[in-house]
């Protein structure tokens, strides 16, 4: 049988971490700027997910599921997987 579960109490994740596609390891969202913001390059591209094997999601990515989970019946808010601390 199936069970409903309401959506206003489910949180859509936003993990602010990469994970290696190869190995499986992770880098905190910290060291994903660091990486990629460096000598003349003094900000983050919003559209980038992806550095190498490394894939994480990227300011857009960020804005676009937190606009689903807001303006959409699909979550009740969202919540922030940090994997750095």
């Amino acid at each position: 049988a199936a069970r409903h579960f309401p959506s206003k109490k489910m949180t859509l994740g936003l993990p602010f971490y990469a994970r290696n596609v190869r190995s499986g390891n992770w880098i905190s969202y910290e060291d994903i700027v660091q990486r990629l913001v460096s000598g003349s390059r003094s900000y983050l591209d919003p559209s980038i997910d992806m550095n190498g094997d490394d894939y994480f999601n990227g300011v857009t990515t960020i804005q676009l599921k937190t606009a689903l989970a807001v303006q959409s019946a699909a979550a009740g808010g969202v919540m922030v997987w940090e994997a750095g601390q």
